[in-house]
């Protein structure tokens, strides 16, 4: 009798250790792959239905950010782009039905709060009584310098870029054509999904950051020289 009472808790404790092993793969080890699929609406729906931290310039300006829905609205928070098409390269978009580009995606973590070290803030918080862990991203592009990048395409075909030489950090980033996100993250299914077939079927290809995304032939390197030794 000992000995089967013994087989059995052996089996149970096996099991058991089989399960704990098997949940912590799938909620641990594959946590950012089922997180990052675009048919868990579960993990969507949760993003959506929280605020989520704002994108803002190095000067102060804001580029994106939520606010609480209306009643009525499917969701609680919707997402916003003051800029508009202004940093909608750099910024990209945040949507329920087409998931997220840019910096929206790279920093979507930090945005809604759920990296390990907002998780554990949050705990904290959780006990004070203030539960909003998302945090902000602030850019490097100073919005004077990207209105003026802007003004000076003045509408034609290209981009213009603007780096600071002492650090390297870019604080203009603007090329057209482009899009205005606003457009579409809040519209209605079916006017979103016209919206954005028609900027992915348009010639221009608005949606392609010209700046980052494309390639081009390097120009002549060596008038650097030439021009330094006149100066």
């Amino acid at each position: 009798m000992n000995r089967q009472i013994r087989q059995l808790a052996g089996g149970l404790m096996a099991c058991y250790v089989i399960l704990f092993v098997a949940l912590n793969y799938w909620q641990v080890g594959r946590k950012e792959e089922l997180d990052s699929q675009f048919d868990n609406t579960r993990q969507v729906l949760r993003e959506f239905n929280k605020p989520r931290g704002p994108i803002v310039t190095s000067d102060g300006i804001v580029a994106a950010v939520s606010y609480p829905s209306a009643p009525g609205e499917p969701y609680d928070y919707r997402r916003e782009y003051p800029t508009g098409d202004l940093l909608a390269d750099v910024t990209g978009y945040f949507t329920f039905a087409f998931g997220s580009t840019q910096v929206e995606r790279l920093y979507g973590d930090v945005l809604s709060g759920t990296t390990a070290e907002q998780q554990v803030r949050s705990l904290g918080d959780l006990l004070s009584g203030d539960v909003d862990a998302a945090g902000s991203v602030e850019l490097a592009l100073r919005h004077d310098a990207q209105s003026l990048a802007k003004f000076m395409l003045a509408g034609r075909t290209g981009s213009v870029v603007v780096l600071e030489p002492k650090t390297g950090a870019i604080r203009a980033m603007y090329s057209n054509p482009t899009y205005d996100p606003n457009t579409f993250v809040n519209a209605d299914f079916e006017v979103a999904q016209e919206t954005i077939t028609e900027l992915q079927n348009a010639e221009d290809n608005p949606l392609l950051a010209q700046a980052y995304q494309e390639r081009y032939m390097p120009g002549s390197t060596f008038k650097v020289v030439t021009t330094g030794i006149a100066l």
